[in-house]
């Protein structure tokens, strides 16, 4: 046997061996550690947006930067899951637009809650949102989130109205059907901005169904964490309101 060729072989032998995940060893990350992205609708004053890199109404993944989805470009993905959540922003004084501060839980106390207030010298503003846990059916590894407010509340109204009354009536699971995410520009006299779109795709098969529980399962047991975008603030859709 020529040298090269006992050298190749090694090689080969080495590279299976370090191909091998057991002989790594367990993961140093434990569930705490996972950090749930966010799909974010741009806006015309989203920081990627006054950089270049982005445009009104393209969908970014946050955990990348990355745009993953064009304006009126579907992305078929599966809800599995719903938080109503007050997301509250804060504008101190001489400030130019809001920053988000803070997620609060609505509950049946809180569920009134004033949409905008005032501290002092300082403007606060809570928005009512959906946030909606969705699958990729393509790559289940890790779920997104995509949040729905303001001129989109109505998207997030229809789709919860799917998966929590439609599918029951139906006898079917809230992640029964895929869905397909989607974004479309509108107008007003204040300017121009994104809004969501959302609309059933097709059933959710076996496999899918059986991914999208197990990550409910880790979801609720409250093994995550879920991105807190600093940007929720920035990507605002008209006269201080956002709409993911």
């Amino acid at each position: 046997m020529s040298k090269n060729k006992e050298l190749a072989e090694v090689k080969n032998t080495d590279v299976a061996l370090a191909s091998n995940l057991v002989d790594w060893g367990d993961s140093p990350i434990s569930a705490n550690d996972i950090i749930i992205p966010r799909l974010l609708l741009m806006q015309g004053q989203s920081d990627l947006v006054i950089d270049g890199k982005a445009v009104t109404g393209d969908i970014v993944d946050n955990s990348t930067q990355t745009v993953v989805a064009k304006p009126g470009e579907p992305m078929e993905l599966i809800p599995f899951h719903v938080e109503k959540l007050w997301i509250v922003s804060r504008k101190k004084k001489g400030a130019s637009r809001f920053e988000f501060e803070k997620f609060i839980p609505v509950t049946l106390q809180n569920e009134k809650m004033e949409w905008n207030m005032k501290e002092g010298d300082e403007e606060i503003k809570n928005e009512y949102s959906f946030q909606v846990y969705f699958l990729n059916p393509k790559d289940p590894s890790i779920p997104f989130i995509a949040t729905f407010k303001s001129t989109s509340l109505r998207t997030g109204k229809a789709l919860m109205t799917q998966m929590y009354v439609r599918n029951a009536a139906a006898g079917l699971v809230p992640a029964a059907y895929v869905v397909e995410l989607s974004s479309h520009k509108e107008k007003n006299d204040q300017g121009n901005f994104a809004v969501w779109d959302c609309k059933p795709s097709r059933k959710s098969t076996a496999e899918e169904l059986t991914a999208a529980l197990t990550w409910l399962k880790t979801v609720r047991s409250g093994k995550t964490r879920v991105s807190e975008e600093a940007d929720l603030s920035a990507a605002s859709e008209v006269a201080g309101q956002g709409s993911f």
